[in-house]
């Protein structure tokens, strides 16, 4: 076991350094093809969600949607200097459908629950127990079953994203008015 630890180490050491991803290469981005979507950065602290429309050396063009109507989508340009962090999104496939795993949670925690209250009738609660329980154990199942489609959903969230582009040099001073 020593000498494999051992082996381990020495072949670490000396194999040469890996260089780490460069995400700071404005190449990466003029290969992002038009209708991408994107998360952007901006080192004003502004976020921007979009679909790529086209890349230049000197900055980008985004379709940003319309949040109040999503058939209608804003151009906007973008400096090059402006732009903190891009963030490639891709489509998320295969994401539980929420309203199926919240109807199926409620009604089987409502099947359980009803089955609680009648077996506890015994205990002089009567119908009214059988009720609480139906109402009490859709809602402990509804809420278990978004607990548990947030669960399958986060994961592939994360795996589905990708940095592209990243400066991470000091933030851009704003110019300073001159004095006379």
């Amino acid at each position: 076991m020593r000498r494999t630890i051992t082996a381990l180490l020495i072949i670490l050491l000396l194999s040469p350094d890996v260089p780490a991803q460069n995400n700071r290469d404005w190449k990466s981005v003029k290969k992002l093809k038009p209708d991408t979507p994107v998360l952007i950065w901006l080192w004003s602290g502004e976020d921007l969600r979009g679909n790529i429309e086209s890349v230049s050396d000197t900055g980008l063009r985004l379709d940003l949607p319309d949040r109040m109507n999503s058939q209608v989508s804003w151009q906007r340009a973008v400096d090059r200097s402006a732009v903190r962090k891009i963030i490639r999104l891709r489509d998320l496939p295969n994401l539980p459908d929420a309203h199926k795993w919240m109807v199926t949670g409620a009604a089987i925690g409502a099947g359980v629950g009803l089955v609680a209250g009648i077996a506890n009738k015994d205990n002089g609660v009567g119908p009214l127990g059988a009720l609480i329980g139906l109402l009490g154990g859709a809602m402990i199942g509804d809420m278990a079953a978004g607990l548990v489609g947030i669960g399958e959903a986060t994961p592939s969230l994360f795996r589905h994203s990708k940095v592209v582009y990243e400066d991470t040099g000091l933030r851009p001073s704003p110019p300073s008015p001159q004095s006379h």
